[in-house]
């Protein structure tokens, strides 16, 4: 019987969580829309923190999101989530940022998200839209298929297929090939799921995210999840069981490298963004891939349990449940802004959780087309439509494992019958055939309510609750229609003969094969437990009266209610030792409170007065430390069996050894109750399962913060303690108070008998006042060059990508760490050290570890005796040689558990101290110089190495420390010397410079000669003037470094190199004396004899030559003449007709429409220096180029005259026509300075040109 009550206890817990679970993924839904929905109901908020901004949401994260409705449609069928799929949809399309009105997307995997979802909409609706869409979608998603696979991304010009753009393209081209036969889609995704084996599938079973990701941080739980889900797909169509071959690999690799907190899968996701979506979608087709896989039931079984214990995990530790957000951290409640990512990656979990105790009916065969789910329960025709099930249109469905289904040919459960208990593709026979429908799960319920006399007909299971009418018939109870019980131990049925408890009742509290005047008389129902619990509230005086257990926790009027308390209707109570309860005259725990702590039979002043109550530990507060539990019976101390790290291992108890097994650390969870730690294994002390009964074993176990992991500790007075589990109130006690080794421990009963009475005796430990490791880091793998030191308190340091020290090398680069090491124990020592790469470790001198290999992420292991106090001496060393670089050392012994090895047990070794010097630091090459060391170390010097540079020149092991340099060539050294003491710690010493010169020989310098060439000397010129100076310079022993030009004390100007020149421009009337200086490459000058110059200021006559104007004179274009004291030029055709009418009309300067006719040339009285200035301004750049070689352009729009002078005013070249942009041949002159000077018809221009 004892068995008995504790399996359908289990039961109990595993039924609750199937009630729960469909109220968690609402509640999570609800929260979801009520913090992400923007006001327009048309998309998702991108985060909790966001305002409306529809262009800040996610494309594929709102597709998951949207698949999520589908789900959760599928599960309540409500209607508003049908409604919100449809708004969702529009607003998809209407604030698509790739192309707006459209499903288009520049992604590939986002579009394949999208067309999922709204296959999945299409299932769950029937509505044509959604398939619509998925055509539409499915067109743009191929012409991403290239070679077998698809592309993550439009317009990749490098390969850029990936896992995550394929395992979807699979399962929608399967669902594509069910619904509509095209055996191209079929084949389509057997060729990416043959491509995804070959590239991104390792032998574990790990999902690379795409071929050539190959390391630990490219393996993501979507990616594992989507090719679980393919795998099914292709193994429902195709019916081979090597895709659910390769589904199990997947998951295995799951189960074996990626479960956390025991058995929460893929917990080492943490971030928000694209990554915190990644867990859910695992999580739906894992379950999905569980649930209608074809695997085998020890299999399913596994999976099962891993699911559910992460929603429970999760809802437990990552759900805030004010408001329903659900942390990126399943281990960890939110914190902060949540991304609608990680929200939809919880509601996946949920929904998927919540699907699993339904049986899923579909349309079509294989699982496909439309499906519904459906909860335990009868359903008749009208029920089934009412989930959008027709008549007659079931083909396929999945079963829980455990559930069954019973099938009618006729509505009301009427006609031939057939069950079904599991997944069946084809109904066969039964196909399109089915009218109404029977769904149990075969589980033991508290309490079994029967239609029929001893115990026959349909049976519909309860649980503890209320149960309305509604609530029964939900359960396949009708009206009036209960005729016997089964009832659990320790439980209570109250019926009610009218609906919501009202009218006459009786109680139940034992199994009846026939209720006799309550036959078919039953409207309403309680399921009571009546179990001992640690206080109890009574209605009467002195414990009569109605009675509620309670356990610790919380109780307002409302949850009192529930139970059957009403307000100000408790008379007495009864409260287990070690606790409290603490009542409250108003309801919330507000008004005046007092405090219980022992039975009472009669509250006095508080009888009938309490609303609210809090049960709470009351034990000793002051319990801190590591102890050896002693039993007071037997003297025999609390161990761990076998000193195994296990969870479930037995705890008994056993004679006294010291080990880590026998000690306990006791840490306060509150109210002087503790978790109970061992020290060996860091596993808490529990009683098994939640058990309340006397007997239930005590065991180890990690620690979930359950009250049977929860101790309360009362101190009896003389010395001893009484351990009382938290959730049942009971002792921990040796069964049968027995005085044997290995005795079992357990919980009992609270009789104050001394086998459940314990002493602490203190567990006294050696703790050192250690500072760490002295490090020394090199650059090399083996210690070539020391380039830092520091001390480091421990050694677990993860470097990534990087190094210890900007000196330090990121690559390529090794480190020993020297000092001493203390053990807290006496006995034997497991060091373990844990790097990538190479690793050496020493202790007592003795080599424990030798793995001195380019490898990472195993543990090494050495193992040596050493003596409690006593410090000895440590060596380890390690190199690191490309990519990542970390090191982890950690230890343990059979009283100490595995733990990086604390500064406070480790000492620094002193590093010796040294200075290098030279014979001399400043020398004439080629040089022989002596280096010389001074080196000091407590534990003596082993050597001393002397540097130049990072090149090593010598070693010396004895004092006095030096080394001979010979035969130095010119140039500066840097010298340093590096001492190794003889534990192997080195000191750089600091750096010294020596420099080796070279001998000079100087002869005295030659001041350089120079002399002007340009102009001649007394040579007069017509203002303003250019004046092309040059000079000849030289330098017998050096070179010319400059020559400067000079006008009196004026610089005009100077040039660099020869030919030596330079043009002063628009120079005055008046008389000049010019100079030349050179300068010499060291600064020598000399000057030249001086050069005088003549600028005088002319007046000439332009219009000189040029014939007055006179009436029809037979002008032609370009025709000049002269009137009015100026000079006109006939305009080109058809205008240079006019220049020949009437004078009174065209005579230029004078004619009323002279304008249109001629061209103004200028006056006929301008000084020529200010005609010539004008036009130098106006044509600074006439000449191209300049300097020239053998050919110059005259760059006018017109034709011109040019004549050209030499430095000496010689004319070389006479008057010579150039046309517009017209060449002048030069090859015939000499290279110099020569003077043009080009007739532009209207004016004269003069430039400088030098001639190369």
């Amino acid at each position: 019987m004892k068995f008995l009550t504790v399996l359908m206890l289990a039961l109990l817990n595993s039924n609750l969580f199937a009630q729960s679970i469909d109220q968690r993924a609402e509640n999570i839904q609800n929260g979801t829309n009520n913090i992400f929905m923007s006001a327009d109901k048309s998309y998702y908020k991108g985060n909790s923190a966001s305002d409306n901004d529809p262009y800040g949401y996610g494309y594929w994260v709102t597709a998951h999101t949207l698949e999520t409705l589908a789900d959760a449609y599928q599960r309540t069928r409500n209607t508003v989530y049908r409604d919100r799929m449809k708004s969702i949809l529009a607003g998809i399309r209407k604030y698509n940022r790739y192309a707006a009105g459209t499903y288009r997307n520049d992604y590939y995997d986002d579009l394949e998200w999208l067309c999922l979802a709204t296959f999945n909409c299409y299932n769950a609706t029937k509505d044509p839209e959604y398939l619509n869409a998925v055509h539409d979608i499915w067109a743009e998603i191929k012409t991403g298929y290239v070679d077998g696979a698809m592309s993550w991304k439009k317009g990749c010009t490098t390969p850029c297929k990936n896992s995550i753009a394929n395992a979807p393209a699979i399962i929608i081209a399967v669902k594509l090939y069910q619904l509509e036969g095209d055996p191209a889609n079929l084949q389509m995704a057997k060729d990416i799921h043959a491509w995804m084996k070959a590239n991104v599938l390792n032998a574990q079973g790990g999902i690379w995210d795409g071929p050539g990701n190959f390391n630990e941080g490219w393996q993501f739980s979507y990616n594992s999840g989507m090719f679980i889900g393919a795998c099914l797909e292709l193994s429902i169509v195709t019916g081979a069981q090597s895709y659910i071959d390769d589904g199990i690999k997947a998951s295995e690799f799951m189960m074996n490298y990626r479960l956390y907190n025991g058995g929460v899968f893929w917990l080492n996701e943490k971030g928000q963004g694209d990554g915190g979506l990644f867990k859910g979608i695992f999580a739906k087709w894992f379950t999905e891939f569980v649930r209608v896989g074809n695997l085998t039931p020890a299999q399913k079984d596994r999976y099962l349990k891993v699911i559910h214990y992460t929603g429970d995990y999760a809802w437990a530790n990552s759900v805030n449940k004010s408001n329903y957000l659900i942390s990126y951290d399943w281990g960890a409640l939110p914190n902060g802004t949540i991304d609608l990512s990680t929200q939809t990656s919880g509601v996946h979990l949920f929904e998927s959780a919540a699907s699993l105790n339904k049986v899923h009916v579909y349309q079509n065969i294989n699982y496909a087309g439309f499906y519904s789910q459906l909860p335990l329960g009868n359903y008749t025709l009208a029920q089934l439509q009412a989930k959008g099930v027709l008549d007659n249109d079931i083909t396929s469905f999945t079963i829980p494992t455990g559930y069954s289904v019973m099938v009618y040919e006729n509505d009301n459960f009427t006609g031939v019958s057939k069950t079904f208990t599991a997944n069946t593709g084809w109904l066969a026979d039964w196909n399109d055939r089915i009218t109404s429908l029977k769904i149990t799960d075969g589980k033991t319920y508290i309490v079994n309510a029967y239609q029929d006399i001893n115990y026959g007909g349909y049976t519909g299971g309860l649980d503890l609750g209320n149960y309305t009418l509604a609530q029964l018939q939900a359960r396949g109870i009708q009206d009036n229609d209960i005729t016997s019980f089964k009832i659990a131990p320790g439980f209570k049925v109250t019926v009610y003969e009218g609906d919501n408890f009202t009218g006459t009742t009786k109680d139940y509290t034992a199994d009846i094969n026939w209720l006799a005047d309550w036959n078919d008389k039953t409207s309403s129902l309680k399921v009571i437990d009546i179990r001992p619990y640690v206080g109890t509230v009574y209605q009467d005086v002195n414990f009569g009266g109605y009675a509620v257990g309670l356990d610790v926790g919380d109780y307002t009027l409302a949850q009192l209610k529930d139970k059957g308390i009403s307000d100000n209707d408790i008379t007495s109570l009864k409260i287990a030792q070690g606790f409290k309860i603490t009542a409250y005259d108003g309801d919330n725990f507000t008004g005046t409170a007092n405090d219980f702590t022992a039975d009472n039979g009669w509250l006095a002043d508080w009888n009938d007065k309490i609303s609210s109550l809090r049960i709470r530990a009351n034990g000793e507060p002051n319990i801190s430390g590591t102890f050896y539990i002693q039993n007071r019976n037997s003297g025999l101390y609390t161990d761990v069996f076998g000193i195994s790290t296990a969870d479930g291992a037995n705890i008994s108890q056993g004679a006294f050894n010291g080990g880590a097994n026998q000690q306990f650390k006791f840490e306060s969870v509150g109210d002087g109750a503790y978790k109970v730690i061992a020290v060996h294994s860091g596993k808490v002390m529990e009683v098994e399962g939640l058990k309340k009964d006397n007997g239930a074993n005590v065991q180890q176990q990690t620690y979930t913060a359950t009250f049977n992991q929860q101790f309360i500790v009362v101190p009896t007075g003389d010395g001893f303690y009484k351990l009382i589990a938290k959730h049942s109130g009971k002792v921990v006690e040796v069964a049968n108070a027995s005085l044997d080794n290995n005795a079992n421990i357990q919980q009992g009963d609270n009789n104050n008998q001394t086998s459940g009475q314990w002493k602490f005796v203190a567990v006294t430990i050696t703790n050192g006042n250690g500072d760490g490791l002295t490090g020394n880091y090199f650059n090399g793998m083996n210690f070539e060059t020391a380039v830092y030191s520091r001390k480091d308190a421990t050694l677990n340091m993860d470097w990534g990508f990087g190094s210890p020290n900007a000196a330090v090398n990121a690559d390529g680069f090794s480190a020993r760490w020297t000092g001493l090491v203390q053990p807290k124990y006496s006995g034997e020592y497991t060091f373990y050290i844990n790097s990538d790469n190479g690793r050496r470790v020493w202790v007592n001198n003795v080599l424990i570890i030798d793995q001195w290999a380019d490898n990472w992420g195993t543990d090494y292991t050495g193992k040596i005796n050493l003596i409690a106090q006593q410090k000895y001496d440590i060596k380890v060393e390690y190199f690191e040689n490309v990519g990542g670089a970390n090191i982890k050392f950690e230890w343990s012994s059979a009283q100490q558990t595995r733990e990086v090895v604390p500064t406070s047990q480790l000492y620094s070794n002193p590093l010796p101290t040294v200075t290098v010097s030279s014979s001399t630091t400043n020398i004439n090459g080629p040089a022989n110089i002596t280096l010389s060391a001074t080196a000091a170390d407590a534990d003596g010097i082993s050597k001393v190495d002397f540097y130049n540079g990072t090149t090593l020149l010598g070693t010396d092991a004895t004092a006095p420390y030096s080394y001979a340099w010979s035969n130095l060539a010119v140039g500066t050294y840097t010298v340093k010397a590096l001492a190794t003491d003889a534990k192997g710690g080195v000191t750089l010493s600091a750096n010294l410079t020596i420099k080796v010169n070279a001998v000079v020989v100087t002869n005295p310098n030659v001041a350089p000669t120079v002399s002007l060439t340009s102009p001649a000397n007394n040579v007069s010129v017509n203002a303003p003037a250019s004046l092309s100076i040059a000079a000849n310079a030289a330098d017998s022993d050096g070179s010319v470094a400059k020559v400067e030009f000079y006008n009196g004390t004026q610089k005009l100007g100077e040039d660099a190199s020869s030919p030596y020149a330079y043009t002063w421009t628009n120079v005055t009337a008046g008389n000049y004396t010019l100079t030349a200086k050179a300068y010499d490459n060291t600064g020598a000058i000399t000057t030249s004899a001086s050069v005088t110059v003549k600028v005088v200021a002319v007046v000439t006559d332009q219009c000189a030559g040029i014939a007055a104007y006179a009436e029809n004179g037979g002008y032609v274009p370009a025709s000049k003449v002269k009137n009015v004291g100026k000079r006109y030029e006939c305009k080109e055709f058809p205008y240079s007709g006019w220049c020949n009418g009437a004078a009174w009309a065209y005579a230029p300067g004078s004619g009323a429409y002279w304008t249109d006719a001629w061209y103004e040339r200028g006056s006929c009285t301008a000084r020529a220096g200010e005609e010539q200035s004008e036009s130098n301004a106006e044509n600074a750049f006439l000449i191209v180029p300049n300097p020239a070689s053998d050919v110059i352009t005259i760059n006018s729009n017109e034709s011109t005259y040019v004549s050209i002078f030499n430095s000496q005013g010689v004319e070389v070249i006479t008057q010579t026509k150039v046309e517009a942009q017209g060449n002048l041949q030069l090859s015939h002159l000499s290279s110099g300075i020569y003077l043009v000077r080009i007739d532009t018809g209207s004016g004269i221009i003069t430039q400088t040109l030098v001639k190369n």
